[in-house]
Parts: structure tokens; sequence; C-alpha cells
């Protein structure tokens, strides 16, 4: 099991950081994001602007959720569920079983 809990928004590449833990999930890959709501953009735009106020090179990123999950599809995951709280999305992918032969 793979488990990045509130890694995404803090890394630029979401399609490359997704996709090596999808590559190197062999069953479930959990993930957790924020949701993409008017308050979470307010508040992520808040808290980039207080980094540059105070000479920080830190910032958040809103990746579209939407972009998350196909980005671990395209690297053969499948959608297992998806829970939505008030801020955050914790989403799950597995790799599905090899057929037999």
């Amino acid at each position: 099991m793979v488990v990045m809990n509130r890694v995404i928004c803090c890394y630029p590449d979401m399609p490359a950081l997704v996709g090596t833990a999808a590559d190197h999930t062999r069953g479930v890959l959990v993930m957790s994001y924020p949701k993409r709501t008017w308050w979470t953009r307010w508040a992520f735009a808040a808290g980039n602007l207080a980094e540059r106020l105070c000479s920080r090179e830190f910032q958040v990123f809103m990746h579209l959720p939407g972009d998350i999950g196909r980005t671990a599809e395209l690297h053969g995951l499948r959608a297992l569920s998806l829970r939505r709280g008030v801020f955050w999305e914790i989403g799950s992918w597995e790799r599905p079983a090899a057929l037999p032969a």
C-alpha cells in the first residue's frame, strides 16, 4: 500500500508525483488532497500570499482532483473509493489483480 497524506498540494508537478506513486503501487494507493471549493482556493491563496510576504519560497498548489485520479488511472490503477470531507478529499485506487493464466 502506498499512502500520500497531504503531500500532493506541496508539489508543483502533480503528474510526476502521482505517476511515480502509482507506478510503485502493487496493491492500493491512497491519497488525500484539498477539496476544490471557493474556501479552499481562498485559503491556499491567502497562505501563498503570507509565504511571499515572509520572503519564503514555499507555496501550495491546488491541483484538480479529476486530474489526480486520471493520472493514477493512466498508470494502471482503478478507482476504488472517494471520501469528501470539509477541506480534504481522500481517494483510493487499486492495481487490478493479474488475470489467471
